[in-house]
């Protein structure tokens, strides 16, 4: 049902309604601004994914803050920092960002102008430039990849607070043995 698009809030319905295939058979990830809905509450099928800001929010930060000397720009795809200002000059220019670092979240939060935050960073990540980037299947390279290495004690929070999810999911949802369950162990990134 890829026409369908459900928002945090409605997920967290369907769990609270308990229905079936969300409050016990499928792991929702949300994003990780979205702690303040779930903290608190015994949601064993949500997980929340590692960091402290959405998705595209948190990889723009992460380049935004890696120096322009940094080995990352210097990769065989051509995506320099300049390339990456411009496929997110949107985002510069609607948060006045500037500078060699950033903390979104601030920004986010003195914002005043007319566009949704979201939406403006949403564009930035689906870009042409960006998506490129992302689907060159060169590991070194990937953002995503980067961010992770980057972020050892946060992957492996997430890691642990996934496989307790898979756990519950397929014990409780799937009536697997938990024994069987070993071998969905996940081993910890070096910190």
């Amino acid at each position: 049902m890829s026409e369908v698009s459900l928002g945090c809030s409605n997920y967290l319905q369907l769990i609270q309604k308990k229905i079936p295939e969300f409050s016990e058979r499928s792991i929702v990830c949300l994003d990780a601004d979205q702690g303040s809905q779930v903290t608190g509450k015994s949601y064993k099928t949500v997980t929340l994914l590692p960091g402290h800001l959405p998705p595209d929010q948190l990889v723009f930060e992460h380049l935004y803050n890696l120096p322009a000397a940094h080995p990352f720009w210097k990769n065989d795809l051509q995506f320099t920092r300049d390339v990456f200002t411009n496929a997110a000059r949107e985002v510069l220019n609607e948060f006045s960002i500037n500078g060699d670092s950033v903390e979104v979240k601030e920004r986010v939060a003195a914002y005043t102008g007319t566009k949704k935050p979201r939406e403006v960073f949403k564009r930035f990540y689906k870009s042409v430039e960006f998506q490129k980037l992302l689907t060159s299947g060169a590991k070194p390279y990937n953002p995503w990849k980067h961010w992770a290495d980057n972020n050892p004690v946060l992957i492996n929070e997430f890691l642990e607070n996934f496989k307790t999810a898979v756990h519950g999911v397929m014990s409780i949802g799937y009536a697997v043995d938990v024994t069987k369950l070993a071998a969905l162990e996940v081993k910890p990134r070096k910190v």
